[in-house]
């Protein structure tokens, strides 16, 4: 309210009354930057983009540790399948100089047990081992 007086209807009066000459206009423009959005967005797609790339370097890395593990089984197995392997020739081997022992075929005496570090061939074997013509 501009206008003046002792009154509130002669303000009332007083400012429609055309003494004082202030009028406004108001006028309210709105436009739509996007910026704040557009950086909001843009920050969402970085964030996720390297959640995905933290994603794929896990993966890998638990691909690499798993490939790694495999090969440990693998070269374990080996080990124990090669280990065995000479446990049971060697259990061949005793198992057939003892039925020689038992069935007196060949005594084990100094001159049957050779040490060496190759096996022994037929034509290593003692005498008595051999066929006769």
């Amino acid at each position: 309210m501009q206008g003046l007086d002792s009154t509130f209807n002669n303000s009332v009066n007083d400012q429609w009354g055309g003494g004082h000459l202030v009028y406004s206009l108001g006028l309210q423009l709105e436009i739509p930057l996007g910026t704040a959005k557009r950086r909001r967005l843009s920050a969402d797609r970085n964030a996720a983009r390297a959640g995905v790339i933290g994603y794929r370097e896990q993966q890998d890395k638990v691909s690499q540790e798993v490939a790694s593990a495999c090969r440990e089984v693998r070269t374990a197995f080996e080990s124990v399948r090669t280990s065995r392997n000479a446990a049971m020739q060697l259990e061949e081997v005793l198992n057939e100089l003892n039925r020689r022992q038992s069935s007196g075929v060949q005594a084990i005496d100094p001159n049957f047990v050779q040490p060496s570090s190759t096996p022994r061939s037929a034509s290593a074997m003692p005498s008595a081992t051999k066929p006769t013509n």
